[in-house]
């Protein structure tokens, strides 16, 4: 969360404490301010039911830090703060401009979207031992997590929007290029799932993508 996006830890952490500081010191707020501290500890508590990628399911308090740090930030009678304010946050925009650049090098991205070129919107995208978020959003099909162990999906399928969704599944590695042949669709996969089921697959599968990490694959028509 810190090391990866810094911007998105340091506005997070920074909203409410600041908001905190502010408090302590007696100093006013507005309904507006309280509203989205409120808010946001709201949706913290909702999202930490997941015993998993914790980080991630962070990452939407940020809307509401950002606002609030900004309020606070604005608040303050010092110019100097201000600044120093728009400074920080001007350099954490440009260590994170790589990740946070509209399909930038991020691997998922890229293979998304070339899922998204080999499939049409009937198509279901499905990653392996991955998890489906950015495939969803960068390849605009329907994407599942297909897990070969069972540990992810069972420690996040308490939550409904999974559960529901049946957005996770378990398949174990051996049984995987039946289920790719069964569930068609594309699938994205690390490398080292792709060559590992290459040579064993009883089916034929077509590589329609693959760089230094992911493989976008497809069972073969028959």
């Amino acid at each position: 969360w810190l090391r990866q996006l810094p911007i998105v830890g340091l506005v997070t952490l920074g909203g409410w404490l600041a908001f905190v500081l502010r408090k302590a010191k007696g100093l006013p707020t507005s309904s507006l301010d309280r509203l989205l501290a409120v808010s946001g500890i709201a949706m913290f508590v909702i999202l930490s039911a997941a015993e998993t990628k914790k980080d991630l399911y962070l990452i939407p308090l940020a809307p509401y830090a950002a606002v609030l740090l900004a309020r606070m930030v604005a608040l303050t009678g010092s110019s100097a703060i201000r600044n120093a304010a728009i400074a920080v946050g001007v350099a954490g925009l440009l260590m994170d401009a790589r990740a946070l650049a509209p399909g930038g090098s991020v691997p998922m991205v890229a293979a998304s979207r070339a899922a998204r070129d080999a499939s049409d919107e009937t198509d279901t995208v499905y990653v392996v031992d991955l998890y489906f978020v950015a495939a969803q959003f960068y390849s605009e099909r329907r994407a599942v997590s297909v897990w070969t162990r069972p540990g992810p999906a069972q420690m996040t399928g308490h939550i409904p929007y999974i559960r529901y969704g049946r957005n996770m599944i378990d398949v174990p590695l051996a049984d995987l290029p039946k289920r790719m042949q069964s569930d068609r669709g594309v699938w994205i996969m690390p490398n080292t799932t792709a060559d590992a089921i290459a040579g064993s697959a009883p089916i034929a599968l077509d590589k329609l993508y693959r760089d230094a990490m992911l493989s976008v694959l497809r069972a073969a028509d028959q």
